[in-house]
């Protein structure tokens, strides 16, 4: 029983490492697609801070967030197949992955799971910026959860599932902050953000 308390608690710590580093990668990443190509529904983001609790809550839209992708596709096209890095600035985790993965990881993984939009770790006008704490942390949190994947989780011989892992979505389910207590009240849209159909 105490093992798998351990191993709960370890996964959900390497969710939220995941989660956040997957924001701070993004926000290392060129901003949004601009121009004329871009949809004209494109999706207002929240100016600096609301992302991060201030503001109007934040509601996952699967629409909004499938056409900030596309939108994002749009910004980097022919550039696709190349490495992350060389196709947006700042990369540093996620690195040698096309350049094409990352809008997905970052709309569909880090915002979805933290329940938190792109101004929650980036600056609206210089995404490539480290100056919110968020995408700072977001960076360590996901080497938490590349040291539970590859460390914490594999040591552990009791565990019967073939490859064990925790991401963002582990923790936080859909909120910027992961709840402790298990008698806590919902979130206050009254539920749970949909769970992210791809892991991080």
């Amino acid at each position: 029983m105490r093992r798998s308390f351990a191993t709960l608690s370890a996964l959900a710590l390497l969710a939220v490492a995941v989660a956040l580093g997957f924001l701070a990668h993004v926000a290392g990443a060129q901003g949004p697609p601009t121009g004329s190509s871009a949809p004209a529904a494109r999706p207002q983001e929240p100016k600096q801070g609301e992302g991060s609790g201030h503001g109007p809550p934040f509601v996952w839209n699967p629409a909004r967030a499938e056409t900030t992708v596309m939108m994002m596709l749009e910004h980097i096209k022919g550039k696709e197949d190349m490495p992350a890095e060389s196709v947006y600035k700042n990369i540093k985790i996620l690195k040698g992955m096309p350049a094409k993965r990352l809008p997905g990881i970052m709309v569909m993984g880090f915002s979805r799971s933290l329940g938190m939009r792109c101004s929650g770790c980036h600056v609206h006008d210089n995404f490539p910026s480290d100056s919110l704490a968020n995408k700072r942390i977001a960076r360590d949190m996901w080497a938490m959860v590349q040291t539970i994947n590859k460390q914490t989780l594999p040591s552990i011989k009791d565990i019967d599932v073939k490859m064990p892992m925790v991401n963002c979505w582990t923790c936080h389910r859909g909120q910027h902050e992961p709840e402790t207590n298990a008698d806590a009240p919902k979130s206050p849209q009254g539920q749970e953000a949909p769970k992210p159909e791809t892991s991080h």
